[in-house]
């Protein structure tokens, strides 16, 4: 329900839940504490920051506690933290706690595991947040070279990288490369007829952030609007 869109549907399942688990299970019970990680990610997307660090921080010591740091449920829920982190502004901890989990990843799972290169993406994020656009675009170029690889040209997961790409450029002032990239993938996302979600939206808002700064200003205020 959350990763749609619901998060209100997705809150009142996962809280309810959450409680009965707790009491039947435990706090402690790994399907519970996985059920919390969910629940804090459904409070990070309703925009409960301090209640989605809160909850996350409670899983994540029960988990290294009595599941172990290589546990997958662990894995997971570190790798949600430190979005949590970025979305309260706290860049430099999201970035310094990302690349000391990008380790564990790396050795309990392989460089081109989904949750890896994920957390990969996350790093950049880290690093454009931190004002370090070129470490930033090196990351996601590299993220983006197995992505292809692994899932093809237009998956949802490449579409991602390219688009980090388009906003790295951006930041390092290379505003038509950006703005070429932005129109390349915006137009592949309405040939597919990709459904109005998250990142299709946002594609389209930076393209009209990328058409203002190459200074056509008409087409930005059209596309804003649109």
């Amino acid at each position: 329900m959350h990763l749609r869109g619901g998060y209100d549907e997705s809150l009142n399942l996962g809280e309810s839940a959450l409680a009965i688990w707790r009491d039947r299970f435990g706090e402690n019970d790994g399907q519970t504490l996985w059920l919390a990680v969910e629940v804090s990610w459904a409070l990070y997307r309703s925009g409960r920051f301090e209640d989605a660090t809160e909850l996350i921080e409670d899983a994540l010591a029960r988990l290294r506690e009595h599941h172990g740091e290589s546990h997958d449920v662990y894995l997971r829920g570190a790798s949600a933290y430190g979005r949590t982190l970025r979305g309260l502004g706290r860049y430099q901890e999201a970035y310094d706690h990302d690349i000391q989990l990008l380790s564990l990843f790396e050795r309990h799972m392989r460089p081109e595991h989904i949750g890896t290169m994920n957390l990969r993406s996350n790093i950049a994020i880290d690093l454009r947040c931190l004002g370090r656009y070129q470490e930033a675009l090196e990351l996601d170029q590299d993220t983006l070279e197995m992505r292809e690889r692994l899932f093809g040209p237009v998956h949802t997961y490449t579409f991602n990288s390219r688009f980090a790409i388009a906003r790295d450029l951006r930041k390092l002032g290379r505003y038509e490369e950006s703005l070429d990239l932005l129109r390349e993938l915006t137009a592949m996302a309405q040939s597919k007829d990709e459904p109005w979600h998250a990142l299709r939206l946002l594609m389209s808002a930076d393209l009209a952030v990328a058409l203002r700064r190459v200074g056509y200003h008409q087409d930005a205020r059209e596309q804003g609007e649109t």
